[in-house]
């Protein structure tokens, strides 16, 4: 198997959820101007007998953007290895979602194709000479175009209701909001001739705690989101700081991570905690594996809805994961201890099914999971803490 340089990202580079990519409202309007009539005319092309040769030999899978869709859809990957063991399978990977090549096993190969010079794209496609081409992506009508051109024998994609990018496609799976993003990529597997199967994470690499500054037993806050409005999954400083103050009485330190570019918040949060100066931030200072190695360490992982809370919950961690506006039963953490906390949609919450649906008056969605419920899960999951009188009004901002 080729895999990357364990130097090739950082897990902060840039936000590690495709932010780049599909936070860009621009594109998005570009995307959809240019790639829905585009898709429409290509379909009248698409024949759907395509069809991939009884054994196939060169399989590529196609995920662009976030790194969290990323790990759920390597269950595709693992999927065609299992029914195809003699098929060479290629992970195909965009500029936002590079790094996460280094977290996934099940594929021979990868290559990064850049999505904005979508011509460039299809050139580095068509040289893999593919008999099976499956495209994960779920809105974004370029993939789709790209697939088109690839010269694949057979490609395999998604249709999303009111996206209108299924027409290129040989073969098309009805993408659900009414079941887990991992299920509607096991059902793309599945129509491309794959098994079920599970995502597939490479392990990680030790971790050294004490190299870091953290003894042991620690607890990993990730309060950054990444992609459109990411802001608007974020949880407030004040409940941070009421979770903080619960979790270092009860003798636990408390380690943040982030991306590069969350390291000025980052330190500015580390300020407001009770243990400030005792608070470790390892924003923007750890690849991809190590964040995976220093989630494995954690006693415990406290994250909003985004890819590292993924990749903490698909490791098998005590997760934590904060919903909000986002649906758990889209989106929430898939491992044998990960625990959901949502704001039901009849208090405003859970409406997020591809990522950009934001309706007016959401901004304070996320104040409504209380640090006390937090520490509440984490205890029935196990977590030797107890909930204090301390709560997030009456913390004080420094």
């Amino acid at each position: 198997m080729t895999q990357p340089s364990p130097h090739s990202q950082v897990a902060s580079a840039p936000r590690s959820d495709g932010s780049s990519e599909r936070g860009s409202g621009l594109m998005r309007r570009l995307d959809r101007w240019v790639g829905i009539p585009l898709c429409f005319l290509l379909g009248l092309f698409c024949s759907r007998r395509q069809q991939a040769p009884a054994q196939p030999q060169r399989i590529g899978v196609l995920i662009f953007g976030a790194i969290g869709d990323a790990l759920l859809a390597s269950a595709i990957l693992a999927g065609q290895k299992q029914r195809h063991p003699k098929a060479k399978v290629y992970l195909i990977l965009s500029d936002s979602n590079k790094g996460v090549a280094q977290l996934l096993k099940s594929f021979d190969d990868h290559l990064v194709i850049p999505v904005s010079r979508p011509w460039q794209a299809v050139r580095r496609l068509r040289a893999l000479q593919l008999d099976v081409l499956i495209d994960t992506t779920q809105w974004a009508r370029i993939s789709a175009v790209v697939s088109f051109f690839s010269g694949a024998s057979l490609t395999v994609g998604f249709s999303t209701p009111g996206q209108y990018r299924a027409a290129p496609y040989g073969k098309v799976v009805a993408h659900s909001n009414a079941r887990h993003e991992l299920e509607n990529f096991q059902a793309l597997c599945e129509a491309a001739d794959g098994a079920i199967a599970q995502p597939a994470l490479a392990p990680p690499p030790p971790f050294d705690p004490e190299q870091h500054g953290l003894h042991e037993p620690f607890v990993v806050l990730h309060p950054w989101a990444a992609g459109t409005r990411c802001e608007l999954r974020e949880w407030p400083d004040t409940h941070w700081q009421a979770l903080a103050q619960q979790l270092k009485q009860a003798g636990y330190k408390l380690c943040i991570t982030g991306a590069r570019s969350d390291m000025a918040a980052a330190a500015r949060l580390q300020a407001l905690l009770p243990d400030g100066p005792g608070t470790v931030s390892l924003a923007g200072q750890l690849t991809l594996p190590a964040l995976a190695g220093c989630l494995q360490m954690a006693a415990a992982v406290v994250s909003v809805n985004t890819g590292v809370m993924h990749l903490a919950a698909l490791l098998g961690c005590r997760v934590v994961s904060l919903n909000g506006p986002t649906n758990a039963v889209r989106w929430g953490g898939v491992g044998p201890r990960s625990y959901n906390l949502d704001v039901p949609p009849s208090e405003g919450g859970a409406f997020l099914n591809l990522g950009f649906e934001y309706p007016k008056g959401c901004e304070s969605i996320m104040h409504k999971i209380s640090p006390e419920s937090v520490v509440r899960q984490l205890a029935a999951a196990g977590l030797n803490v107890a909930p204090t009188a301390v709560s997030a009004n009456q913390t004080t901002q420094r």
